[in-house]
């Protein structure tokens, strides 16, 4: 996701006029400016000793410790960045553009919830910012409110055409995330035809073509990201990710091990690679990069899920029970029937049948329907209304399951357990023939 925190930053180096005229002292305003010079020539030591002799010369000076934060978010000195924004909003709360820093800060620090607050604020002081709109859309993405998202990517648009690139950008992505592929080509393909050079549409647009299994469309994006820019970290996990999907996995390996060199401290290709790890069940490798991904992001909700799935797989059930729950708390706005089969999955067997049973209805949720794994949720269904005495739903549910997949023998077994248990014998015997031999 391209960022608009930038624009913050251009704020501090061109000026605002919004900002001026705040103090009347005039030795203050030139240690201000002196300060802006200053850093826009790199010299961030420098502009930050000249905002203190301007706030030395008038402690009043919201401005001054605005553009003060600034410089101490770009050094990444968040809490001096927090102290300073926060001063500026208390000596002037109509200075929009520090709620906006300060909520760029809590933004980078994974305080999602507080960042959404003070880009309201910041909007609420100017509704025609964009920037603003564009970062509340971002932290929206980050609380996976895509909704939201989608509708303050829209706004940017309107009120900013200029920087459409990144704002149809960050929609598609968005998109993306709601499965509404086809939108969320359109979006990149129209940030890709303003700017070009960007590599990060491609690849997006490559996952969208993915999901919607066109290959070539998919592979041509991710490599078009990569020749765009070849030190992109994120256009490798990406490839590398539906490389191993692809059923190529020592290509997907070499891409996803060359996100992580490219960049160490970036999240993106160990949660990736963590992924391709537990999807080839090499659980150590797998453990290793998800805690890597969570410490360098906790708040990006696919990492619990797939360090959730080595943990069931480790049957180590309490442990994936908290990180599944940890994921649909993350994700709210996203379909998780996945996670809430797994998890019922787990919860039956630590024999929590009755929160199993809840767990395998949500995954059974209509909008769900045509899912492959949805399946599956009627048969953990079945096994846990067994444990709790309730034979008949347990016989529905395992014939639905049937019904779509005759060749399980398991579920033959299962169905004979129930009726065994309904006094139902000759169905029983039946049944238990089949496991043997289930039908073709």
């Amino acid at each position: 996701m391209r960022t608009s925190f930038g624009l913050c930053l251009a704020a501090l180096l061109l000026g605002s006029s919004s900002l001026f005229g705040q103090t009347t002292n005039a030795d203050a305003e030139k240690a201000l400016s002196k300060g802006q010079d200053a850093f826009e020539d790199d010299k961030s030591n420098a502009a930050i000793r000249h905002f203190n002799k301007a706030i030395e010369l008038d402690p009043n000076y919201a401005d001054a410790y605005y553009y003060r934060g600034e410089v101490y978010s770009y050094l990444e000195k968040y809490p001096e960045a927090l102290a300073d924004f926060s001063k500026a909003v208390k000596l002037n709360p109509k200075l929009g553009e520090a709620f906006q820093g300060r909520g760029t800060v809590y933004f980078k620090t994974s305080k999602y919830a507080e960042a959404v607050e003070d880009f309201t604020r910041a909007i609420r002081v100017d509704r025609q910012n964009a920037s603003a709109h564009n970062d509340r859309g971002q932290a929206y993405f980050k609380l996976g409110k895509f909704n939201e998202a989608i509708t303050d990517y829209t706004r940017a648009i309107q009120l900013d055409p200029e920087e459409a690139s990144t704002y149809f950008y960050n929609r598609g992505e968005a998109l993306f995330n709601i499965n509404k592929f086809p939108e969320a080509i359109a979006d990149c393909t129209k940030s890709i035809e303003l700017d070009p050079e960007n590599p990060e549409p491609y690849y997006i647009r490559g996952l969208n073509y993915s999901q919607l299994k066109k290959t070539e469309e998919a592979i041509a994006d991710f490599n078009k990201a990569i020749e765009t820019d070849p030190d992109n970290s994120n256009a490798y996990a990406f490839r590398g990710a539906y490389l191993n999907d692809a059923g190529k996995p020592a290509e997907g390996m070499a891409d996803l091990d060359k996100a992580v060199e490219l960049e160490p401290t970036n999240p993106v290709g160990y949660r990736l690679r963590g992924r391709a790890f537990t999807l080839g069940k090499e659980h150590p490798k797998a453990l290793a990069d998800l805690n890597k991904s969570i410490e360098l992001d906790p708040g990006h909700h696919w990492s619990y899920f797939w360090r959730g799935v080595v943990y069931s797989n480790l049957d180590k059930d309490a442990d994936a029970i908290e990180d599944l729950t940890k994921h649909i708390e993350l994700n709210p706005g996203s379909p998780n029937q996945e996670a809430y089969r797994i998890r019922g999955a787990c919860y039956a067997e630590s024999s929590k049948f009755e929160n199993a049973i809840e767990d395998f209805t949500k995954g059974l949720d209509p909008k769900f329907s045509g899912d492959p794994s949805q399946n599956l949720c009627y048969y953990g269904r079945a096994e846990a209304y067994l444990q709790t005495g309730k034979k008949e739903e347990a016989l529905d549910d395992v014939n639905k399951f049937i019904d779509q997949d005759k060749k399980m023998a398991g579920a033959y077994n299962l169905r004979g357990r129930i009726y065994n248990a309904m006094g139902k014998t000759k169905e029983a015997d039946e049944d238990m023939k089949k496991t043997i031999s289930p039908e073709k």
